[in-house]
């Protein structure tokens, strides 16, 4: 069940098989991680508010069964440009936190943030390549 709601199949098959451009590889990363936020029934946002409220409950248990999968999927990239001399050589942990980090802030507070401050917001497709744009700034050489 947990597959169904996570990126990380979509991550996998990334892994598998990148795009020949970096910057695709990244906005691809984005694109998947907004797709499994936005699914219905939104059980992803609900595992995040889960993990918040309690550190010590399912959320946590599920998000730590599986996050060496996402982590291998992504370390499998990211290993891949650093070798390519695309990415500063940081910590593969810090560097998965920058790159999904941005990304899931703004689409945990998406919903949010246009019922509060109206139609402001570009759509999920260009704040993807956006956050794409300043990962790869961010952790350039």
């Amino acid at each position: 069940m947990f597959d169904r709601y996570v990126p990380v199949p979509d991550l996998e098959a990334l892994a598998a098989h990148p795009p020949e451009r970096f910057e695709e590889t990244v906005h691809a990363v984005y694109t998947a991680l907004a797709e499994a936020f936005a699914r219905e029934p939104r059980v992803l946002p609900a595992l995040f508010g889960d993990l918040f409220t309690r550190p010590d409950g399912t959320a946590a248990r599920m998000l730590k069964a599986n996050l060496p999968r996402m982590f291998a999927s992504l370390g499998t990239l990211l290993t891949t440009q650093i070798q390519a001399g695309r990415l500063r050589p940081l910590p593969l942990p810090v560097l998965i936190q920058l790159m999904i980090g941005p990304m899931a802030g703004h689409m945990l507070l998406r919903l949010v943030l246009q019922d509060a401050l109206g139609n402001v917001l570009p759509p999920v497709d260009e704040s993807a390549r956006a956050f794409a744009e300043a990962f790869i700034r961010a952790t350039a050489p």
